[in-house]
């Protein structure tokens, strides 16, 4: 995945996409104008913005 572009993305239920199937949330229709782009979805419906920070540096050393 070293050459790949990843595109990491923190939000709400939108960004999860909650009732919506995964090539219909943004995050699917987004990749698919980077070429070789990957798409690491890390959208928490329901949690504030502190909670969603706290998970990324958590997983921080598993995602790089």
């Amino acid at each position: 995945m070293k050459n790949d572009k990843v595109l990491i993305t923190l939000g709400c239920s939108h960004t999860e996409g909650v009732g919506l199937n995964y090539h219909d949330i943004w995050t699917s229709q987004f990749i698919k104008l980077i070429p070789g782009g990957v798409n690491m979805n890390f959208g928490t419906g329901g949690r504030s913005n502190d909670f969603i920070t706290r998970c990324l540096l958590t997983f921080y050393n598993i995602i790089k």
